[in-house]
């Protein structure tokens, strides 16, 4: 995941932090996919894929963090910039999984709002994806050591990865017809005003 950076800072810039835009893009996506609902098969096949894989990756990635993340003094979940991007709330909606109040942080260098006492709150499949498919270097070091655990999870990450991205796209396709991309300026790549 690229972070959203501004130009004159170049300090990560997390979208739809506050209450309002946070409402709005799910608002969004809500009405999208029902405007769409006769048409969204693919996608929920897509998201139930993603939900499958997720869920067999969740007990590899349980035992890393139970053997890592209660020792670790460089936390990740108190260090990093983390937040819900599209293809996130793209898969939780067609999942119909319950979407989190917010997203983890509303400003770089705060810790998760979703890290509890024993680790994160959200079960695995309602998390950003980056939550999943970060490894620290002592959670490499162990899968190094279990090479069939390593090509368990590498095998479920790139697929998620491949179908997260396949999602985004499809999704992107429906909503804008044969055009692959949406206008970002408010007109059509054709040159004609959208508004």
């Amino acid at each position: 995941m690229a972070p959203n950076l501004t130009a004159a800072s170049r300090i990560p810039v997390i979208a739809w932090a506050a209450s309002e835009p946070w409402q709005q893009v799910n608002a969004s996506f809500r009405h999208h996919l029902d405007l769409h609902a006769s048409r969204i098969g693919r996608l929920h096949r897509l998201a139930l894929a993603i939900a499958r894989a997720l869920a067999v990756l969740d007990p590899i990635m349980a035992a890393l963090c139970a053997a890592t993340c209660p020792a670790c003094d460089n936390n990740c979940c108190l260090r990093a910039t983390v937040w819900f991007d599209f293809r996130d709330l793209l898969f939780l909606h067609l999942a119909q999984a319950t979407i989190a109040p917010g997203q983890p942080m509303t400003a770089p260098g705060q810790k998760c709002r979703y890290l509890g006492p024993a680790g994160c709150r959200l079960p695995r499949h309602r998390r950003p994806f980056v939550c999943t498919w970060y490894l620290c270097p002592d959670q490499k070091i162990i899968l190094e050591a279990d090479p069939e655990m390593k090509m368990a999870a590498e095998q479920q990450l790139e697929f998620i990865k491949r179908t997260r991205q396949a999602l985004e796209f499809s999704f992107i396709r429906l909503v804008w017809g044969s055009r692959s991309t949406p206008p970002l300026d408010g007109h059509r790549p054709d040159g004609l005003s959208s508004t």
